[in-house]
């Protein structure tokens, strides 16, 4: 992977940031921002970034012939300000969002349908149940945990708001949960956490963060399943504090451009720990990708820009996107909410709100407004949204 292209304060109106339109648009499809519900959702279910490991996802190579219309993402991606904001001194605190590189991307990017996701929630199969335990039984393996001796419990739902899980619990009182998502957490009772007297990590300093992801790089590769892993120090902004925080993440590398991408946003690993730096809990990201919908074609980011100019966008900020002037990032990234229908390419442009919003003294407090990257003939129309709060 080559990292991220941060632009800082960057403007569309100069030509070695991003790449000249060359394709045109078949015709143009009216839609607006979402509404509150995706703020509603929110509460419920943030979903951010999730980074996981295995192997580079296996895409099916067959492409449909006649690519299907696709419904722009409701799904939520959202911070802890109950929106999608960050606090900043400059762009360039941002660490490690997106591996895209503006300038130089394929002309199609694959489109997945979400295997058990979208609203309400589909119930797990029987077949898929299947999935989740495999991947179950095989992390507890990761583990030397033995097999026989770990027992499976299964919390079953119909729909709505909260996925099925299947949990294991080993001798030692470590726990293995995965969701109808592929998503395992992994969690250490005895080494803290949030209901623990023992105190969770908070690294304030790039560098304190990725001396400890060097440790547990060398500790855990073999549980990640990783063969050319990748250290991902996250993060960057501050809180209402002013104080700066990072994550710890790791991704697998060493493929294409395309399939990087997906490493980043559908299979990842990232660690929380305690005071002492031992994981009080790790969560494995391995979303099914088995669904593959096709390869579609990409509009370039100066196209995507002027949809965000005439406000064909969506957006978990209650603020009016302010302008171009005050745009200041721009990367490509997958949507990965759980509510998602389809996993499909956006633009993520980083915006720097006006005085309205609220304030940090001494930083710029920045909000993401998305774009679909899909060309808009295979986008289907949005009439009714409004990407602002009630």
């Amino acid at each position: 992977m080559n990292g991220n292209e941060f632009l800082d304060k960057m403007s569309f109106a100069d030509p070695a940031y991003v790449e000249e339109a060359d394709r045109p648009v078949k015709k143009r499809t009216t839609w607006r921002r979402w509404g509150a519900m995706a703020a509603c959702l929110a509460v419920l279910l943030g979903v951010g970034f999730l980074f996981f490991p295995t192997s580079t996802p296996n895409v099916p190579e067959p492409v449909p012939t006649e690519l299907p219309t696709l419904p722009v993402s409701m799904g939520p991606s959202l911070g802890g300000y109950g929106y999608e904001g960050y606090y900043v001194r400059d762009i360039s605190d941002l660490k490690n969002t997106s591996p895209s590189q503006i300038g130089s991307l394929p002309d199609t990017l694959p489109v997945f349908r979400n295997a058990t996701g979208g609203y309400p929630l589909q119930v797990a199969t029987e077949e898929y149940k299947v999935k989740m335990l495999t991947l179950c039984r095989s992390v507890a393996g990761r583990l030397g945990w033995d097999a026989e001796k770990t027992a499976e419990v299964w919390d079953e739902r119909s729909g709505g708001l909260v996925p099925t899980t299947v949990t294991a619990t080993g001798a030692d009182g470590v726990k293995i949960e995965v969701d109808q998502f592929m998503t395992v957490t992994i969690t250490y009772p005895d080494r803290g956490g949030p209901l623990s007297e023992k105190a969770s990590l908070v690294l304030r300093t790039y560098d304190s963060a990725y001396e400890l992801a060097e440790k547990l790089l060398a500790e855990y590769q073999d549980l990640m399943n990783f063969t050319n892993p990748r250290i991902c120090v996250t993060g960057g902004d501050y809180n209402i504090y002013g104080e700066q925080s990072y994550d710890i993440a790791f991704v697998e590398t060493g493929g294409t451009q395309t399939e990087e991408l997906l490493e980043f946003f559908f299979h990842g690993a990232e660690f929380a720990c305690n005071e002492d730096g031992e994981p009080w809990r790790i969560r494995l990201t391995c979303t099914d990708l088995s669904d593959k919908v096709g390869d579609y074609p990409i509009i370039t980011a100066r196209q995507a820009q002027a949809q965000l100019a005439a406000g064909h966008y969506i957006s978990s900020c209650g603020w009016e996107m302010p302008g171009e002037a005050y745009i200041r990032k721009v990367e490509l990234v997958y949507r990965t909410g759980v509510y998602d229908e389809y996993f499909m390419p956006y633009y993520r442009f980083y915006v720097e709100l006006l005085v309205e919003a609220p304030v940090v003294d001494g930083m710029n407090h920045l909000a993401a407004y998305y774009v679909p990257a899909v060309a808009e003939e295979y986008l289907a129309p949005l009439s009714t949204w409004d990407g602002r709060f009630n």
